[in-house]
């Protein structure tokens, strides 16, 4: 596999299963009127960067757009993060 084909099969794991692991945690959310109850932690992490730095009325209108806008940027993260390993193990010498 090539790095590129690493980097973009990361990314999209990633951010698909970050988009499943979010929407879950916002429904068991106490917040979310749906439920009534539930646990917080998930949705405080999962939620981050996005949530957290804009405006509550901006997150409300646009809630699908932001979410999926967050794990894009987590995929991202972790594409970048894939990428630079794997650049690192191709330069490194190798030990057979």
């Amino acid at each position: 596999m090539t790095n590129r084909t690493i980097t973009v099969s990361v990314a999209v794991s990633v951010a698909v299963a970050h988009a499943i692991a979010q929407f879950a945690a916002w429904s068991v959310h106490p917040g979310n009127t749906a439920t009534g109850f539930g646990w917080t932690l998930p949705w405080q992490v999962l939620s981050l960067p996005l949530f957290a730095l804009i405006p509550r009325a901006l997150a409300e209108a646009g809630f699908i757009l932001v979410s999926l806008a967050n794990s894009l940027l987590w995929g991202a993260a972790a594409a970048l993060l894939a990428s630079r390993l794997a650049s690192k193990r191709n330069a490194s010498p190798s030990a057979a």
